[in-house]
């Protein structure tokens, strides 16, 4: 409903835990990642060895690193973000994407009433060192022709983003 979307979008907003990252596994099924609980826990990415495991923290505006087979406090690391990340994808060059939106709850809210065109919120994409979770803008926008963007992908030598309510790709140059 209207109003427990608007709940929940203030407890996201506030950086109140709303969820975690499960894993599947077919002896047990559905299981919490320990050290994955977050306000908004969204697009999931994991190191082709399995030992690392990364996830956009929406509602904080960071990204979190989880170490897989460490048990002390190194497991968990964070960086923050200038956006509310959702979706992450890969590099190539094995560099992680963050792509996300600037706005506050209003901005946000107000794309779910766009039927056609686009939702006119401002993003960024933040590209991820792993090895040293050093972030770098790579490209910041305010949402005009495509706007609330959710997802990044490089595919050859351009950029190319999605939002999570509109009716456009957005295409830009991608210099690694």
């Amino acid at each position: 409903s209207g109003v427990g979307a608007i709940i929940g979008g203030v407890q996201m907003l506030l950086g109140f835990d709303t969820g975690y990252v499960l894993a599947w596994k077919p002896e047990t099924g559905w299981e919490e990642i320990e050290g994955t609980r977050g306000s908004a826990p969204n697009g999931v990415a994991i190191t082709p060895d399995g030992k690392e495991l990364y996830f956009a923290e929406w509602g904080r505006e960071r990204l979190v690193r989880i170490l897989l087979d460490a048990e002390d406090s190194s497991r968990r690391r964070t960086v923050d973000l200038p956006h509310h990340p959702d979706n992450l994808s890969c590099t190539r060059d094995g560099q992680l994407l963050a792509a996300g939106q600037v706005g506050d709850l209003s901005q946000l809210l107000a794309c779910g009433q766009v039927e056609d065109g686009t939702c006119a919120v401002a993003f960024s994409v933040v590209r991820i060192d792993p090895s040293t979770m050093r972030t770098e803008v790579i490209l910041d926008h305010p949402g005009t022709a495509t706007g609330g963007v959710s997802s990044a992908l490089v595919v050859g030598d351009e950029l190319f983003v999605g939002t999570f309510n509109g009716d456009r790709v957005g295409r830009a140059p991608y210099v690694p």
